[in-house]
């Protein structure tokens, strides 16, 4: 066990795009501490902490023969991170459409909610209308009746009420 913990990292040639030629990059800069083990394939247990560790790596001759044959050795490699990386554009893609429908849904299903809710409203309108229309019914029944009711001047109608 160590006193300080290390991360291993896997160090990775850059690819030239305009040459096709491979690159060794530094993954750290000079002078710089860090606690990060770059781990390099070109042989078994090659790994490097320090910039002068990597300085030194870079100057093997198996490094060196590693890195002129590097297309060929990981070529398989270098096809399945493009792949991976299509993978998650496409992913990421099908993601957003499925993101814009979840909200479209959303919205649908709101505007789906207010016009059951004005359905409903409407309908307990037309009850509401069809109550006051039995009852605006009725009332023109009862003024009819009135209208046509004669009212005597007689004191006929009142006869128990009159005493002589």
């Amino acid at each position: 066990m160590a006193l300080v913990e290390t991360n291993k990292r896997l160090y990775t040639l850059s690819i030239d795009t305009d040459t096709g030629e491979c690159i060794d990059d530094p993954p750290m800069t000079k002078y710089e501490r860090s606690t990060i083990e770059f781990v390099c394939l070109c042989k078994t247990n090659s790994s490097f902490i320090t910039f002068s560790q990597y300085s030194r790596h870079i100057n093997l001759d198996v490094h060196k023969k590693y890195k002129d044959n590097y297309q060929f050795y990981n070529q398989q490699l270098l096809d399945c991170r493009g792949l991976v990386i299509d993978l998650k554009r496409e992913n990421h893609l099908s993601l957003n459409q499925i993101r814009s429908l979840k909200v479209k849904y959303a919205d649908k299903k709101k505007k789906i909610i207010e016009l059951e809710n004005k359905i409903s409203d409407t309908k307990n309108i037309q009850k509401e209308y069809d109550l006051l229309q039995t009852a605006y019914d009725e009332l023109k029944k009862d003024l009819e009746n009135i209208d046509t009711t004669e009212i005597s001047d007689s004191d006929d109608d009142f006869d128990d009420c009159l005493q002589i």
